[in-house]
């Protein structure tokens, strides 16, 4: 599930959509190609209405063989007798984006940012994870885990959930920071609170690349109608994938086993940040990891 349906407020443009690799290959598109070596056979796009045709596009570009699905992320997608508050305008967030796509949901799968570029050893920790013998139980889900100095741009600040795990390395709770950047060699955030948080750099962050079972539909399902219950700003929040899952974990619903992630991230939060990913898409092609043009179909 490639999630697309974000405005980039920071980013200034259709980030989704934007010319990264040598042939004018998206972001997304490395992604695709590392998700399909590593096992996984159909993509579910998340988009909003009006990039439709440009994703159709980019798929009819990228190969016949895809086996894609488009779904919208609506504002008055709401639960009965809910209206959308006035002056929201923004979509809801990445937990209501995997609820967009529930439809086209019938077993388990991965969910990515379409901005970001996640490696190929994420894919195949993924999938092997859910092909192993660990995931008998209907509500396992996994989280492939990132440190945090690898995840900080020079170009601002950025939104990171950091993970505290138990000694056998499921995640207990993530806590949401915002404006995380590099001041002065030091790592710093601002917890939910607004107080400064120093951090070491070596924290394991999400980044969106989680791994779930079709359990988790219902349940998220049940916490975006708390979270309209309870949440006092509903013109600007956001029901995010991270809060989500603490709450099913709280509750006792699911556990979530976080991976580690064997390569880098990198992405695009600010503009000034896609001539950096440009630059490692290249010296990754440099290196014959990926051929140029991307894809023959």
């Amino acid at each position: 599930m490639v999630l697309a349906a974000g405005l980039s407020s920071r980013y200034g443009a259709v980030k989704q959509l934007e010319s990264i690799g040598p042939a004018g290959e998206l972001l997304m598109d490395y992604s695709i190609h590392d998700a399909r070596r590593a096992g996984f056979e159909r993509v579910v796009f998340v988009i909003r209405p009006e990039l439709e045709e440009a994703f159709r596009h980019q798929v009819r570009r990228i190969s016949p063989e895809i086996a894609a699905a488009y779904v919208f992320q609506h504002l008055d997608d709401l639960p009965e007798r809910r209206l959308v508050p006035p002056g929201r305008t923004k979509p809801w967030g990445t937990g209501h984006a995997v609820l967009a796509a529930a439809p086209k949901i019938d077993g388990a799968f991965a969910v990515i940012n379409a901005d970001d570029y996640y490696g190929p050893a994420s894919y195949r920790l993924l999938h092997d994870h859910f092909r192993s013998d660990a995931v008998n139980e209907q509500a396992m889900f996994a989280l492939v885990g990132y440190p945090l100095a690898g995840t900080v741009t020079q170009h601002g600040g950025v939104s990171r959930a950091v993970c505290r795990c138990d000694t056998d390395g499921f995640l207990t709770d993530l806590v949401e920071l915002t404006d995380v950047r590099m001041r002065e060699r030091q790592i710093t955030g601002r917890d939910p609170h607004g107080t400064p948080v120093p951090l070491k750099g070596d924290e394991i962050v999400s980044m969106n690349c989680w791994g779930f079972t079709a359990a988790v539909l219902p349940l998220l399902q049940a916490q975006f109608a708390a979270f309209l219950e309870r949440e006092p700003h509903l013109e600007t929040a956001e029901f995010l994938i991270p809060l989500a899952v603490n709450d099913i974990l709280r509750q006792g619903q699911g556990r979530c086993k976080v991976l580690s992630a064997r390569e880098s991230w990198f992405g695009m939060t600010h503009r000034a940040d896609r001539a950096l990913v440009q630059q490692h898409i290249r010296n990754l092609v440099d290196r014959d990891q990926y051929p140029s043009p991307l894809f023959s179909g």
